[in-house]
């Protein structure tokens, strides 16, 4: 759509909510601070984005109740571009399939998680999230985070021409590391969600074997409390309490990005022993930070490390018990196990460095901008103006449409039960 000289694109991003501390909210984040700030030699667009319910402060952000809420608005009715995020079902993402025509309609697919490692309460959302998955087919390009995901789109029987892979930017600035450590006792780091699907129980039972061998390394656990399942946490606490783990297991929560910085610069070793991945984030601030990973081969986690690290059979607490052992004996030697082999202690970092600046905010925004930029439709100001009156017009002429009374719990938590939390706008 051809808009008069000067005047910026519009843009419009759609999520379930949008709150700190949350890949798919941070993604959104991402894409509308890359549309929206100029950048040499390309145009940008006044963003809105569209959610169900959330934390952070933004003026950017629009609340709403339904999807004919998105589809009545006039910025959405007029919108150049417009993402719609998808991970789990939520009723505002119906909204696909009134986009207007005239607009480069994107899907940005996270994956969804697998039944199995989810509580059977939960499985009639899930149920109900591969069915509005079906929705993805009215985007004109679908976007994801990993090959892994990809190859889930694509059996899902979107073509691949249609889908370009966009991995997301780590969301905070790293600190500084201290020198290379040699002779001191490992310092472990999980960051994650304090649920069972994410395997914590398992790197904890691992910590016990190694620990048994190695009396001064010490494990730090980092989540947010509103992403957590309070029973599981208490389980974690209640076994961090045994003999061999007291004062050696310790949980952080809440943490801001400086804090969590932190906690990267001053570990040695990252463990994600998660059993589904879509990409995990997490890793990539690890490898960004210097820190060293190990990960379990579950989804996307050996993809996203990028063969920087060591993988683990998934579930498996003898294995990941065994690799803690081989890391600690290469560690105390100066030298980092990779695909390739092992490496100095320099020569990993400089791989890390060079692999983690793929993930960069400024990569990150180059990378949306060209995939998004290169498929937008054209039209004349005056037809461009034309319809979307029209579309305005005969959704004034629809009769309201309420909010579904099934939408997933945790919209309504965000929604009803939060008090916002002020989160600073990145500076232009």
């Amino acid at each position: 759509m051809r808009r008069a000289s000067g005047e910026p694109l519009r843009a419009s991003i759609i999520a379930g909510c949008i709150v700190s501390r949350d890949a798919i909210s941070n993604i959104a984040r991402q894409q509308a601070d890359a549309l929206s700030m100029p950048l040499a030699g390309g145009p940008t667009a006044d963003v809105r984005m569209f959610h169900m319910g959330g934390n952070v402060r933004d003026s950017r952000i629009v609340e709403v109740t339904s999807a004919a809420a998105i589809v009545a608005d006039a910025h959405f009715q007029s919108s150049d571009i417009i993402v719609f995020h998808f991970g789990i079902r939520y009723p505002a993402f119906d909204a696909i399939l009134l986009a207007p025509r005239t607009s480069h309609v994107i899907g940005y697919y996270h994956g969804i998680t697998p039944p199995a490692l989810l509580n059977p309460t939960e499985h009639p959302t899930l149920a109900e999230s591969f069915c509005q998955a079906n929705e993805l087919f009215a985007a004109d390009r679908v976007q994801t985070t990993s090959l892994y995901i990809q190859k889930e789109l694509e059996s899902f029987e979107i073509p691949p021409e249609r889908i370009t892979r966009v991995p997301p930017a780590i969301s905070y600035q790293p600190l500084p590391r201290r020198p290379v450590r040699i002779g001191q006792p490992l310092r472990l780091l999980y960051v994650g969600r304090f649920v069972a699907s994410k395997g914590i129980s398992d790197l904890m039972a691992a910590f016990a074997k190694f620990a048994a061998r190695n009396a001064d390394a010490t494990l730090d656990l980092a989540g947010s409390t509103a992403w957590c399942d309070p029973e599981y946490l208490a389980h974690l606490r209640e076994f961090a309490k045994s003999p061999l783990l007291r004062n050696r297991v310790r949980f952080h929560h809440d943490l801001s990005a400086n804090e969590l910085a932190r906690r990267y610069a001053e570990a040695d070793v990252f463990v994600f022993p998660s059993h589904h991945e879509g990409f995990g984030v997490p890793i990539v601030e690890a490898l960004t930070s210097g820190c060293y990973v190990i990960c379990s081969d579950a989804g996307a986690s050996p993809e996203t490390a990028g063969g920087l690290g060591r993988v683990f059979p998934t579930g498996d607490v003898t294995a990941l018990a065994t690799r803690l052992s081989q890391i600690e004996w290469a560690w105390q030697r100066g030298m980092r196990p990779t695909a390739i082999g092992l490496l100095t202690a320099e020569e990993w970092a400089k791989q890390a460095r060079e692999y983690a600046a793929y993930f960069s905010q400024a990569a990150y925004e180059d990378r949306f901008r060209t995939a998004v930029f290169s498929g937008l439709r054209r039209y004349p100001t005056g037809v461009a103006k034309y319809l979307t009156d029209k579309r305005l017009q005969l959704v004034d002429e629809l009769p309201t449409v309420g909010t579904r009374d099934s939408e997933p719990s945790i919209y309504r938590t965000f929604r009803d039960g939060f008090a916002p939390t002020k989160v600073e706008r990145r500076a232009a």
